[in-house]
């Protein structure tokens, strides 16, 4: 087994931006008992991505619900592609961190026949997908 090695938030921050400029997707997940910081580290760890990137990032990068996780990745259904963005309205740009918190409340369950839910599956998954032909 490595050597360990010990990387600050500003690293780790650091790495995942590079990694994501590469054309990698990274989907991170924190577990662990309530009240033990999940959503803080995360929190921590998103914003000095987004610092460093130069995006943006605060508390309403946060979300509880499937169709603003959805929104923000695809955009609001049916709309027009801003010329000047390259953006759907409601979707954010390229390389974003977000943070859908308590991710396992928007699919804890399944319902198989929910075409939102599969859609949204979909959306997060492809990514992952596409990243193992490479």
């Amino acid at each position: 087994m490595g050597k360990e090695k010990l990387q600050s938030i500003r690293q780790f921050a650091k790495y995942i931006l590079d990694f994501n400029k590469q054309d990698y997707y990274v989907l991170m997940g924190a577990g662990g008992m309530p009240g033990v910081g999940k959503s803080t580290f995360m929190a921590q760890l998103q914003k000095e991505y987004s610092r460093q990137g130069k995006l943006k990032w605060d508390f309403e990068r946060l979300t509880w619900e499937r169709k603003e996780l959805r929104e923000w990745i695809d955009g609001k259904p049916n709309t027009e592609i801003d010329s000047k963005t390259g953006l759907r309205p409601g979707q954010v740009p390229e390389y974003s961190a977000i943070l859908p918190d308590e991710l396992w409340h928007m699919f804890y369950k399944r319902r198989w026949h929910d075409g939102d839910q599969i859609d949204t599956i979909a959306t997060v998954i492809q990514p992952l997908k596409d990243a193992t032909r490479k």
